[in-house]
């Protein structure tokens, strides 16, 4: 009898290992998946994401708006460099004759001008404000500058102002041309569609 026991005992733990047993490993492998399915919807966001990031030009498109840039970038150069010899901080120089350098002002600033208007939808529009601050400064300049040189207006502190002023118009000259490199690395990474 105890033989026909142990095998009853034996009968009803298997009976219950083989009940028991796939119990947890179901609970596990719904676990497993769960931490999988999770795994994959995190790579699948991050993809997404990605997707989302990535905006997709002609190459035309790209074309346009990377001369655009290179437009941009060489005629704030000009203006830049017509501005600063209006006055010149720390600089040693014989001036040349006032109205050329005006003429040569005025005339960099209206094309910078003009540029800037017909960029305007290419561009961020943090770079554009940017932008119409510089151009604010110079204008203030050249007017300043008209005022000493061009109608003899005896302004001695005005002019000492204005040659302080062409460090803060260098200033924001070299943050619009990182503002401009900024600016070409995103276009960089633009995807081109053929």
């Amino acid at each position: 009898m105890e033989g026909l026991f142990q095998s009853d005992v034996m009968s009803w733990a298997a009976i219950g290992i083989s009940i028991i047993l796939p119990s947890l490993i179901g609970i596990y492998v719904h676990h497993s998946n769960s931490k999988f399915q999770h795994s994959l919807d995190a790579r699948l966001e991050t993809y997404k994401s990605s997707l989302e990031r990535t905006n997709y030009i002609t190459k035309t498109e790209f074309n346009y708006e990377f001369g655009l840039y290179v437009e941009l970038q060489s005629t704030l150069v000009d203006c830049f460099s017509a501005i600063e010899w209006l006055f010149p901080d720390g600089l040693i120089y014989t001036q040349p004759e006032p109205q050329i350098l005006l003429k040569d002002a005025e005339d960099n600033l209206k094309k910078l001008t003009e540029l800037i208007h017909k960029s305007r939808p290419f561009l961020n529009e943090n770079v554009v404000n940017s932008y119409f601050e510089y151009l604010a400064m110079c204008k203030k300049q050249l007017s300043s500058y008209r005022h000493i040189y061009i109608m003899k207006m005896d302004l001695p502190v005005k002019e000492m102002e204005c040659y302080n002023t062409t460090s803060t118009i260098r200033s924001k000259y070299n943050s619009l041309s990182e503002e401009l490199g900024i600016y070409l690395s995103e276009l960089k990474r633009r995807e081109i569609i053929e």
